[in-house]
């Protein structure tokens, strides 16, 4: 089986680090968080998988090489941004060739989903489309999806199925991940930017074509701004899902119960550690925070809930809640105390 991974986007929600670092490449837990995305198609046996690049393309070649954990790796690199569909549009002879559904997840969205339910769901119903939603109270402001009682999608925004408006439903908003039929391809125009969710799936909707969905009250998140970033970190280091691999890597230590030294510093649990991270003398790292390789909070620094990238370097006396501090970075002690603020070069 076959699966794509958007990771083309610019991360502009995601401010100056989104500069440094492109989506797919965001540390979660320490690990880059396409790679969460990658275990999970593995676990479903995908055996190949499309990724779209545009923004730093090579560096994310570079991480993820041309295999992963057996996965074979085919990259379409996009000159200009084609959009959701148009993506999968400029990859329709690697996701048709095998005439079978495929699986379609963003980069930066980690779930505890079940993505056999949905291929299931999806084949049963022998739907151009299967979208997975979940019921949240966020749904109003990403957008509003309806289903009926045999899984059909008949509202799609502001979009209905002929003679449905007044059908009971049950509605949730879209996660992003997606079960798809080759067939799909002949809804999708050719060589120009096409976005999924303004442009196919309202006209699909419309038009009465089969489109299913599935709604899983399972774990999601859309990890595209800082905050959403913060949290979906605070999740993982609270349990709220479970990655489906061996986590953390051998490169951290995953601190919990009581408070510890490090070095001459201290940290108060939950805490995720670099073994090459730096705590000096009377500095504390404290409440879900995490220091990656060779990053230093010195003399008497304070953090809390907040994420250390590689290298990032904390001045003495700081006090840092829900921040981030990007690669190489150095934050001046003249700041004092700092909350929910993203450092950069």
């Amino acid at each position: 089986m076959r699966a794509f991974i958007l990771s083309a986007g610019f991360g502009q929600r995601l401010g100056l680090i989104g500069k440094d670092i492109p989506k797919a490449l965001m540390p979660l837990g320490g690990v880059p968080q396409i790679e969460f995305a990658l275990y999970k198609l593995q676990k479903c046996g995908v055996k190949e998988v499309g990724i779209n690049l545009h923004y730093k393309s090579e560096l994310i070649r570079n991480t993820l090489g041309d295999h992963f954990q057996g996965i074979k790796l085919n990259y379409f690199f996009e000159k200009e941004i084609l959009g959701t569909a148009g993506c999968l549009k400029n990859a329709e002879e690697f996701l048709s060739e095998k005439r079978e559904p495929f699986f379609v997840i963003n980069c930066d969205a980690p779930s505890s989903i079940d993505f056999i339910s949905a291929l299931e769901h999806h084949k049963r119903g022998n739907y151009l489309a299967t979208l997975i939603l979940r019921s949240s109270s966020e749904a109003t402001s990403y957008g509003i999806l309806g289903v009926d009682n045999l899984g059909r999608l008949i509202k799609f925004l502001s979009h209905y199925a002929p003679n449905k408006k007044n059908d009971s439903m049950v509605c949730g908003m879209f996660t992003g991940l997606s079960v798809m039929s080759p067939s799909i391809f002949k809804h999708i125009p050719s060589k120009r930017y096409c976005d999924i969710a303004q442009e196919i799936y309202p006209k699909l909707i419309s038009q009465d074509k089969r489109v299913g969905a599935i709604i899983s009250e399972l774990y999601w998140a859309d990890t595209g701004t800082i905050e959403r970033f913060l949290q979906a970190n605070r999740d993982l280091l609270a349990g709220n899902f479970l990655p489906d691999f061996d986590w953390p890597t051998k490169e951290f230590l995953f601190v919990e119960g009581e408070k510890i030294s490090w070095g001459s510093g201290i940290i108060e649990p939950p805490v995720l550690i670099s073994k090459n991270a730096i705590i000096e003398k009377n500095a504390v790292a404290s409440q879900n925070s995490i220091l990656m390789s060779g990053s230093c909070l010195s003399k008497g620094s304070k953090l809390v809930g907040s994420i250390l990238f590689p290298n990032s370097f904390v001045e003495n006396d700081l006090i840092l809640s829900d921040c981030v501090v990007g690669s190489k970075t150095i934050v001046s002690s003249k700041a004092k105390k700092l909350k929910k603020i993203s450092f950069h070069q």
